[in-house]
């Protein structure tokens, strides 16, 4: 979409905002985009749920995939945020839908907070009482579901269709979901020297018997995982194996795992958008025909 974006909105300043960027690029970005919205520069960002909270940007407009009514409210303070804008600011809801015709947002929320508030916008109330009856709603969908699992945990339910009751075998704590694994980009040749530095004094700790000069390693070593952590990027690990596979460009040491500055350069980062799950390039030992 940015790609898309950029090529076709030749008077707009367009960028885009992810968790795939390392934090000092996301940074860097927020100041750019906040000195050109306050600048009337025109700009358009496309965000993941980044920008929610925690974000402080305005625009004049604002378009949403479907969500939770929650989720809504947290982008729609992104919108004329502090009265800048001489018109009332707009949010759009839109439904994005992949080509075979299903919905993003089935795949990311409880399908349950999406029926809610569906209901709750069909109501066209004033948006404090939309909030007061889709929180009131969520609550009540949810004590009743909890009532109706323990009925089937005193009836021994496992599998059975009853009704007033929830079969435990349907019944989830926590979503599994593949793990993620933080990586860091070295993403100039001086965070790859950080990184050289702090195995060095992970070596160094490890022989030294004198305990001043310990303390003075460790806490070295700390200053260099804090200046890291702008350079740390949390993806999947499914989206890492091609990089530890065909490529073998993920270093590890202990629990470091790092990307030095000529193979993500190459392969794995890119200025906009940040971590590729898909590669720039094959790698150098493929043939393609």
């Amino acid at each position: 979409m940015h790609a898309k974006l950029k090529d076709k909105s030749n008077d707009y300043k367009v960028y885009s905002l992810t968790t795939n960027l390392i934090p000092a690029d996301r940074k860097d970005r927020i100041n750019n985009i906040d000195k050109e919205l306050k600048a009337g520069e025109k700009v358009i960002v496309i965000s993941t749920q980044l920008i929610e909270a925690g974000v402080d940007l305005s625009f004049k407009e604002v378009y949403r995939d479907f969500g939770p009514l929650d989720s809504i409210v947290q982008v729609a303070g992104r919108c004329n945020r502090n009265n800048e804008y001489e018109n009332k600011g707009k949010v759009n809801i839109i439904k994005l839908k992949d080509e075979k015709d299903r919905e993003f947002s089935k795949r990311i929320y409880d399908n349950k907070l999406l029926d809610i508030c569906k209901k709750v916008l069909s109501e066209n109330t004033s948006f404090l009482d939309m909030s007061q009856s889709y929180f009131a709603k969520v609550n009540d969908s949810f004590t009743r579901d909890n009532k109706y699992l323990m009925n089937a945990i005193k009836n021994l339910n496992y599998s059975k269709k009853r009704d007033k009751e929830i079969p435990i075998k349907d019944f989830t704590i926590i979503e599994e979901q593949a793990g993620k694994e933080d990586i860091i980009i070295c993403k100039d040749e001086g965070v790859e020297l950080k990184v050289r530095n702090l195995i060095e004094l992970y070596e160094e700790i490890k022989e030294t018997k004198d305990n001043k000069k310990l303390n003075r390693l460790i806490a070295q070593k700390e200053l260099i995982n804090k200046e890291l952590a702008n350079y740390r990027v949390s993806v999947y690990r499914n989206q890492l194996e091609k990089y530890y596979s065909d490529y073998q460009i993920v270093k590890e040491f202990k629990y470091l795992r790092y990307i030095d500055y000529e193979d993500q350069k190459e392969y794995l980062y890119d200025e906009n958008i940040g971590f590729l799950s898909d590669p720039k390039m094959p790698p150098p030992s493929s043939l393609v025909f």
